[in-house]
Order: C-alpha cells, then sequence, then structure tokens
C-alpha cells in the first residue's frame, strides 16, 4: 500500500505570483503612509495657531516625504501622486502665509499705537472670523488696552477682554491675569474658537461674552450698543 506523501513546498509560479502581490502591497502601504504623514503634519502646519513659518513647515514635510520615496522601493507613478500632493500641500502654505501677512499689515494699521500692538502677531495667525472677534470685543472691553487689570505692581495683566478665567499670574482685579501677550492671545483666541464652533460666531451670537446666559440684569440697551461697537471693527477685518 503506498504512503501519501504531502509536500510543503510551493509551486513555483504561485511562490512568483504571492511575491508580486507581496511587493506590491509594500509599496502601497508605502504611499498610504507617506499620504498620512502629509496630511497630519500638513494639518499641524497649516493650523491657525502654528508657530512656524511656511517655508519652514513646507522645507520640513518635503524632506520627509523624499526621504521615504529614497529609502523604500517606490514605483515611479506613487512618486508622481506623492509629488502631486507635495505642490498642491506647497501652494496651500503659500496661500496661508499670504494671508496672515495681509490680516497681520490690516491689525497693524487698525490698532495704531494702542496696547494691543503687540500682540498683532498672534492675533493674525487665526482665521478672519475669530481674529476679527477678538479685535473687536479688545476695542469694546479695553479700548485696544487701554482699561485693563493691573498686578499689584501695577504692571499689566495683558487681559483687554474682560476675561475672568485665571491666567498663568492668576487673578487680578476679578480678571485673568497672563504673563505675556502671547498667552493672553493664546487663552482668548481658543475660547473664541470654541464658541464660534457652537455657531457663535456674529457680533450678536457672541453676545454671551458680555451677559452669560442671560442680559437681563444688564441695563437696557447696553447688550445691542455692545454688538453694534464690537461689529464696527469685526465687519471690517471680516470683509478683508
Amino acid at each position: 500500500m503506498g504512503e501519501l506523501i504531502i509536500s510543503n513546498s510551493e509551486d513555483p509560479l504561485s511562490s512568483k505570483l504571492n511575491y508580486k502581490i507581496s511587493k506590491e502591497r509594500k509599496k502601497n502601504l508605502i504611499l498610504f503612509g507617506i499620504v498620512i504623514v502629509l496630511i497630519i503634519v500638513g494639518c499641524f502646519y497649516l493650523n491657525k495657531q502654528d508657530v512656524v513659518s511656511g517655508a519652514q513647515a513646507n522645507f520640513e514635510v518635503k524632506e520627509l516625504a523624499q526621504k521615504e520615496i529614497e529609502n523604500e522601493s517606490v514605483s515611479r507613478n506613487q512618486k508622481e501622486e506623492v509629488n502631486v500632493m507635495l505642490n498642491d500641500f506647497t501652494a496651500q502654505i503659500a496661500q496661508r502665509d499670504i494671508e496672515r501677512e495681509e490680516l497681520e499689515s490690516e491689525l497693524y494699521e487698525m490698532v495704531g499705537d494702542y496696547p494691543v500692538r503687540d500682540m498683532v502677531p498672534y492675533i493674525s495667525k487665526y482665521d478672519r472670523e475669530v481674529a476679527a472677534l477678538i479685535v473687536g470685543i479688545a476695542k469694546k472691553e479695553s479700548n485696544w488696552g487701554k482699561r485693563s487689570p493691573l498686578k499689584n505692581d501695577g504692571e499689566t495683566c495683558y487681559n483687554y477682554w474682560g476675561f475672568k478665567g485665571a491666567g498663568s499670574e492668576g487673578i487680578a482685579m476679578g480678571h485673568g491675569c497672563f504673563g505675556t501677550p502671547e498667552e493672553a492671545v493664546d487663552a482668548i483666541g481658543k475660547r473664541i474658537e470654541e464658541l464660534v464652533a457652537q455657531g457663535l460666531n456674529t457680533p450678536s451670537k457672541m453676545i454671551v461674552w458680555k451677559c452669560g446666559r442671560s442680559c437681563d440684569g444688564h441695563a437696557p440697551g447696553s447688550a445691542q450698543k455692545w454688538v453694534s461697537d464690537v461689529n464696527i471693527y469685526y465687519s471690517q477685518i471680516v470683509r478683508g
């Protein structure tokens, strides 16, 4: 009676096919990885609070992608796909830089020599809608920094928005006290971004900044006056 022999050896044709599929799958995974890296890094650098220059961001992302292409076996078509994405990213970075520079220039001209001038480089990192609310509210609440809480030593708290949350310097005169202009804008900008994300994206909707949940306890007409005053500068900045 003959023995049944089971061979573990793989058919040569099947082996070649599996190798080809495995190699192609590896290339696709590499390309997918590069795409994910570009998306993540791109979103970070295009974020309105990003502190690096567009030129630096563009260089770092290109360098990262190029290393991945050179270090792995990526087909010509895949390289072209990556290059298309890089070019698109470059265009977005360039456009974002232009928009920031334009907004920064407009804000410098608008605020003149008021104390809020020192905050312009940080405010201009936000999109126009948020930046417009930051500037408009600052004008109404403190006359762009000329009326604001002071520390015990008489130094400014950089709180030009009537913000009551504590800063790194704690609380002064019932309001948050910040250590630097950058910290102040970061705290206010993030809070306004949160409210804008909830749909409170105009001075009339942002009245919660003044009244909280209700304006019933405020003087008649004061809420409308607040909205009107904030809107003077909000509308100018949003229009560009």
